[in-house]
């Protein structure tokens, strides 16, 4: 996501692998939704990276990392540097959430940027697309290609240093991965754990 808003609507590429399940009515799951990534594992825990932007020749923008515990339709977060922040997502029927976390608006760009509801009873942000990662990580390496297989050549896909991208398969020291984006298609491919670094402890 790095540069670009995230609330626009996506669909996901047919990449040649089985589309991700939509999550059970009211269950919090993994996604990209309006103005986040979110990963959740099948054990409850929460990864997640915030990025919202707003404006046209001046962009203003709002980024951060949280980490949380998920039980049913519920997460309760943190960010994860400082200043720690305590927050909650909480999953309607349809999937979309509310989003809350005192004084998020404290953060660098965030005042600008996130509503001030968020502060308090919390602000609706829509699920744009169900995602099926467990995890996160964020670029490291300068330009990652994809490959079609862990011992495959580099395709002409990439994504780039900062880009935050969702965890689908690990073989070895090789990690299948997607990276979501306002874009039509969602590239994915398999790349070296080297490359990346996880997005959270």
């Amino acid at each position: 996501m790095q540069g670009r808003s995230l609330a626009i609507a996506v669909m996901l590429a047919a990449c040649g692998c089985a589309q991700p399940a939509d999550a059970s009515a009211g269950a919090l799951g993994s996604g990209f939704y309006e103005g986040f990534l979110l990963a959740v594992s099948p054990g409850g825990r929460v990864v997640g990276h915030f990025d919202m932007e707003q404006g046209m020749e001046v962009i203003k923008r709002c980024t951060f990392d949280f980490v949380g515990r998920a039980s049913g339709n519920q997460a309760t977060i943190r960010t994860i540097r400082t200043p720690s922040l305590n927050g909650r997502i909480t999953a309607d029927t349809a999937g979309d959430v509310t989003f809350s976390m005192a004084h998020v608006r404290d953060l660098p760009g965030c005042g600008l940027v996130v509503p001030p509801e968020a502060e308090a009873a919390g602000t609706q942000l829509s699920r744009i697309r169900p995602g099926n990662w467990t995890e996160l990580a964020r670029v490291t390496g300068a330009r990652v290609a994809f490959k079609a297989t862990p011992s495959g050549r580099a395709r002409r896909r990439y994504v780039v240093k900062g880009d935050v991208v969702g965890i689908l398969a690990r073989r070895g020291n090789q990690l299948l991965i997607v990276y979501p984006s306002e874009r039509d298609t969602w590239p994915q491919g398999w790349v070296s754990a080297a490359d990346l670094a996880p997005l959270a402890p």
